[in-house]
C-alpha cells in the first residue's frame, strides 16, 4: 500500500489517488510510486531464489559420511565440517593407539576399526536426533525443509 507523502498513513492507490482521506492533501501519492515486488523480499542467493537444503539429505549424509563432516559441508558450515574431520581422526588415532598399547594381542586393524565404528554409530544416533529436531538451519539461517 502506498503512503501519503504528507501524513505518512497508508492509503488506497485507486480510491485515494486524488485526495488523502486523513489529512486532505491533494495528490498524496508520488507519481513514480511502484508497489513492492514480492520476489525482492525473498531470500536471494547469488541472483537466484534460494532453495533451502533438505533435512533428509542432511540426515543421510550424517549417518553415512558423518565421520568426514560431509553433512556440515552440505549445509554450508565449513568450519564445523573441518572440526568434525579433525576430531574424528584424532579420536580414532588416540583410542586406536591406546588399544594397541593395552591389548598387544589384538590385530592392528581391529584396534583402529573399533573406534571408527563407535564414532560411526555415534553419527547414526546424531542423524536420528537431527531427523526429529525442528530447528535445523543452514549457514544462511534458513530452516531445512
Amino acid at each position: 500500500m502506498p503512503r501519503c507523502r504528507n501524513c505518512q498513513k497508508e492509503i488506497d492507490k485507486i480510491k485515494d489517488a486524488d485526495i488523502c482521506p486523513y489529512c486532505g492533501a491533494k495528490q498524496p501519492i508520488e507519481t513514480d510510486y511502484r508497489t513492492m515486488d514480492v520476489t525482492s523480499a525473498l531470500s536471494l542467493h547469488e541472483g537466484e531464489l534460494y532453495k533451502s537444503k533438505s533435512r533428509a539429505v542432511f540426515c543421510w549424509l550424517c549417518a553415512l559420511l558423518g565421520y568426514f563432516g560431509v553433512h556440515e559441508f552440505y549445509i554450508g558450515k565449513k568450519s564445523r565440517g573441518v572440526l568434525s574431520i579433525v576430531v574424528c581422526l584424532l579420536l580414532t588415532a588416540i583410542v586406536g593407539s591406546i588399544l594397541v598399547l593395552l591389548f598387544s594381542e589384538l590385530p592392528l586393524p581391529i584396534c583402529f576399526i573399533s573406534p571408527f565404528a563407535l564414532i560411526w554409530l555415534f553419527h547414526i544416533g546424531e542423524a536420528i536426533y537431527f531427523s526429529h529436531k525442528d530447528t535445523l538451519t543452514d549457514a544462511e539461517g534458513v530452516f531445512l525443509r
